[in-house]
């Protein structure tokens, strides 16, 4: 059992070889690049402008985040194009960053204020990922209140996508 403060997280990842965590946090940005594409012709097609800016700040943390692994701090969110070609080209770049790094690398980076911060890739990544998962949410929520059909983008609907269960 793990006390409060730990991070049961980190020491899971401290048991694992490199291919491990390697292979989950790939699987992870592979589940935020599957469910961006079925979210995409909801938001291109019937979004409303508030529920296409979030799905927008999605694809811009991202590539804020991306961008600061290639030691680039940027200090506005970018507006990043809601289409296919962004969500490929930042999937890429993930995954080249994940080749690079290691989970308990420290990235040093500054925010969108200019504050300097350090934390571990792995932190990173798993930021990265749940915050589009988050937002996906307020979005299936927005379209959920105005009664519009909406995408089922939950983890396991991945998984069985993929044939891992039925």
């Amino acid at each position: 059992m793990i006390t409060l403060g730990g991070s049961r997280a980190a020491m899971l990842m401290d048991n694992m070889d490199p291919s491990s965590w390697q292979r989950l946090v790939r699987e992870s940005f592979e589940y935020d690049k599957y469910a961006n594409f079925i979210w995409l012709p909801f938001i291109v097609g019937v979004a409303l402008p508030e529920e296409k800016q979030i799905f927008n700040h999605i694809l811009a943390a991202s590539t804020v985040w991306v961008a600061r692994m290639d030691g680039v701090s940027l200090n506005a969110m970018p507006e990043v194009a809601i289409h296919e070609d962004s969500i490929i080209d930042l999937h890429q770049r993930w995954m080249q960053a994940i080749v690079r790094y290691k989970f308990d690398d420290l990235i040093s980076y500054r925010n969108t204020r200019g504050d300097p911060f350090e934390s571990t890739f792995g932190d990173i990544t798993r930021h990265v990922t749940t915050h589009g998962t988050y937002h996906r949410g307020q979005i299936r929520e927005k379209f959920g209140a105005r009664g519009a059909n909406f995408p089922e983008t939950d983890f396991i609907q991945f998984a069985r996508d993929r044939g891992r269960v039925r």
